[in-house]
């Protein structure tokens, strides 16, 4: 049935707004004028051959048999607002109200990256998300910030889902694909070269959505043509999770994420090793083996013990600097505090850690209690003061090569 901008009123539902379009359909926001209930709902705008119809018909199949919090779910559609063309009907799902994640990524105050706390949740949800999938032997195969939606909760919680399965692929055991679908700039490179494929496709996608929401960029020369791209961007080695051109137009390869960034210093080494398993350039490889003890890829396994490391942030007064720690319940603060004076110069006698609210640590607590303290959902800082002695602040600031030369 053909897309009608006009048809806003059906029995007790009526049309908010468009939410999206696509190559296939658009999606619409309809409101049941009665109860309020909010449904959004995909239409088909084009005449499709059985090819189409078919893909069309597969992603309602998909949805339909999906499950997850980090996965759009489906909702069935009332008769009224169904499709008069039996062969392409609707696809009704939750709606999520929080836009999607190129739009948070567009934002001016994210043009080097998002918050550290923000990514932590991108990562943690969406990887559940990609996990849920492959564990029902599907790949989405078309992973971008505009395949990524935000359902606001209370108290300022965001809950991030996956959406769009129309390129999404059931696969049997041992099965590969073959089919060159998804956008450009998040297709894994043996796509390019029509090779057969496997879920890993879905890594190198979701390294790039990782890369980008932490410096605002994707990782790899995405303005270049397809062609030139692969002939320069295959040169990497596994240890590589960033191309660029230098000021003399040469690439340069990196094994590390480009500054400016939010993330600290610890969980910012960890998340390099992390892509070094998503972005590898070889399929069999990208991922990394199974993990012995959970039976999951190790992309799966280390990024959950990542994410659930505790950090204490200390800011230097003194020298007007953020240290940045993994803690644990067996790390003494004696031990810690020994650290601080390698890196700070301070004696252990002369330090005074405060939190925010004032309160003194306790010397006698393991160092993990400087990680304990919470304000709004996120780890405080730790303030370290000279005790009895000179609180000036040191101002030298160093330009990164690149602001030199401007």
């Amino acid at each position: 049935m053909a897309y009608n901008p006009h048809s806003d009123k059906k029995g007790d539902w009526h049309c908010e707004k468009v939410l999206g379009s696509g190559g296939f359909g658009t999606v619409r926001l309809w409101k049941h004028k009665k109860n309020n209930e909010l449904l959004a709902l995909k239409e088909c705008r084009l005449m499709l051959d059985d090819k189409n119809k078919r893909r069309w018909n597969t992603e309602i199949a998909i949805m339909q048999r999906l499950d997850h919090t980090n996965v759009v779910k489906a909702i069935k559609v009332p008769d009224v607002l169904q499709s008069n063309d039996g062969d392409i009907p609707h696809l009704g799902m939750e709606y999520c109200s929080g836009g999607d994640l190129r739009h948070l990524l567009n934002s001016a105050e994210n043009c080097c990256g998002l918050k550290e706390n923000m990514v932590r949740d991108i990562i943690l949800q969406i990887t559940s998300g990609i996990e849920y999938l492959h564990s029902k032997r599907i790949i989405h195969r078309d992973l971008k910030p505009e395949n990524i939606v935000l359902q606001n909760l209370k108290q300022n919680k965001i809950q991030y889902k996956i959406i769009d399965l129309g390129y999404a692929k059931a696969l049997d055991d041992g099965s590969v694909c073959s089919s060159f679908v998804g956008t450009l700039q998040y297709l894994a490179p043996e796509l390019f070269s029509s090779k057969e494929y496997t879920r890993t496709v879905d890594y190198w996608s979701f390294g790039t959505v990782v890369f980008e929401c932490i410096v605002g960029f994707r990782p790899f020369l995405s303005m270049l043509q397809p062609a030139k791209w692969h002939g320069i961007v295959k040169k990497k080695s596994s240890e590589h999770i960033c191309v660029f051109f230098d000021m003399n137009g040469q690439p340069q390869f990196s094994s590390t994420l480009p500054n400016p960034n939010y993330l600290c210093q610890p969980f910012k080494e960890n998340i390099e090793k992390w892509l070094r398993l998503l972005l590898e350039w070889i399929p069999r490889k990208r991922g990394g083996k199974m993990d012995e003890i959970t039976k999951q890829p190790l992309v799966f396994s280390r990024i959950d013990l990542i994410l659930h490391q505790k950090i204490a942030h200390i800011y230097c007064i003194h020298t007007n600097t953020l240290l940045s720690y993994v803690v644990s319940g067996n790390k003494s603060m004696q031990s810690f505090q020994e650290q601080l004076t390698k890196d700070t110069g301070i004696p252990i006698e002369k330090q005074e850690l405060l939190f925010p609210s004032g309160a003194s640590i306790d010397p006698r607590q393991p160092s993990l209690h400087l990680a304990s303290q919470q304000l709004d959902g996120r780890e405080n800082i730790v303030f370290l003061f000279v005790r009895s002695g000179d609180q000036t602040i040191n101002t030298d600031i160093h330009l990164p090569e690149l602001v030199q030369c401007l």
